[in-house]
């Protein structure tokens, strides 16, 4: 096994590492009850190679729109993040990972869409890893970080 093979892997599993820290400021108390999580549904992609077909949901009922923004905003800004993007029913914020090798940024997507007895929230996870001298490259790592993206998804329901 070559050595830049084995960097490469170790660098990789440190970046997936770094976003479950990242991330870790997300999880609810445990006593808390568990909202209904609606997985399948997807949110609109920032660009084509960021397509995910299962990002995790939840149904938020008796809320606006532009109040679950808000809470996301709050939450996702004390927590070191910025605005990338954002409209009436779609955020980015970014984050760059610490002390990364190359250079990497967690980006997260949150979309609402109507739903017949309320507003449906998704949240999808990407990495982008940009080497000198070439395009970025994005990993999609929504599926590795679905139990924290669903209990913070639930606790905007609340």
């Amino acid at each position: 096994m070559s050595i830049s093979i084995c960097r490469t892997r170790f660098k990789t599993a440190g970046l997936v590492a770094m976003l479950t820290l990242l991330l870790g400021g997300c999880a609810t108390e445990p006593s808390a009850p568990r909202q209904s999580v609606q997985p399948g549904a997807t949110a609109p992609a920032a660009t084509p190679a960021m397509a995910e077909p299962a990002a995790p949901s939840v149904l938020i009922r008796g809320k606006s729109a532009a109040a679950i923004m808000s809470s996301i905003v709050k939450y996702r800004t004390q927590k070191g993040m910025k605005i990338v993007q954002r409209d009436k029913q779609r955020l980015v914020l970014s984050m760059p990972v610490p002390k990364s090798r190359p250079p990497a940024e967690a980006r997260m997507i949150f979309s609402i869409a109507p739903a017949a007895d309320g507003l449906l929230l998704s949240a999808q996870v990407f990495q982008i890893v940009q080497e000198k001298g070439r395009k970025p490259v994005t990993h999609d790592v929504t599926a590795s970080l679905t139990d924290k993206l669903e209990a913070e998804l639930a606790m905007y329901a609340k």
